[in-house]
């Protein structure tokens, strides 16, 4: 079972919480995970009389939730008085590299032959709430870039969806060509795709009717 770690920890070395590439210092942004909202699907069948209802478990939902990253906000080194460890433009830098991480992830584009077409990739996540509910990847629905705030700090929010893998594709045997069972087309061995012609094992559909005019 994961451990349960207070954020922001009481000292910097004892964990940072990560995005991408990089491994947050919160002296120098502060992370904050809110509205975690994590939900079960429930098939409910509603019956007549006392014991006819029931359900059936279909699996859980995506988890949804927001992150605030706030940078600037003038935490000393250790948590004790003395210099700035980071300055107002080191944790605005920091939280501009973050959103670039999560906008180039929301739009990557692969060619595929003469194909382009755009695809989300998943960004690994790493924090002690997410981890507790066995969060380690997301994709960003929306990025609120950072803003300066009255207290000279700086704001970013995103809105974070649980990033779930498609399941793997079966394998489709296809039929040969000009089986005729699987509805196949006739075809001959000069076709562009080099395919064979109707199989020989499967029994073949009877033709259908002449279109003729047929006399008693």
């Amino acid at each position: 079972m994961s451990k349960a770690l207070a954020f922001p920890p009481s000292t910097p070395a004892s964990y940072q919480p990560k995005i991408g590439p990089y491994a947050i210092d919160p002296r120098s942004v502060i992370i904050e995970v809110r509205d975690l909202k994590t939900s079960i699907r429930l098939d409910i069948k509603e019956a007549a009389g006392q014991n006819g209802a029931h359900l059936t478990y279909q699996g859980r939902n995506l988890a949804r939730w927001t992150i605030e990253f706030r940078g600037g906000h003038g935490l000393c080194d250790a948590g004790t008085a003395g210099p700035l460890r980071f300055t107002v433009e080191d944790s605005y830098a920091m939280l501009c590299r973050l959103a670039e991480v999560a906008y180039r992830a929301s739009g990557s584009v692969l060619v595929d032959g003469e194909t382009m077409k755009r695809v989300a990739k998943p960004i690994p996540v790493s924090h002690p709430l997410l981890a507790l509910a066995q969060i380690n990847a997301m994709l960003v629905e929306e990025i609120s870039w950072p803003e300066r705030q009255d207290d000279l700090s700086y704001v970013m929010t995103w809105s974070c969806i649980q990033y779930a893998p498609p399941p793997p594709k079966q394998e489709v045997s296809y039929p040969l060509e000009g089986d005729v069972l699987n509805a196949a087309p006739q075809g001959t061995f000069e076709d562009k795709y080099g395919l064979a012609p109707a199989s020989l094992t499967s029994p073949q559909l009877p033709k259908p009717p002449s279109k003729g005019t047929v006399k008693p």
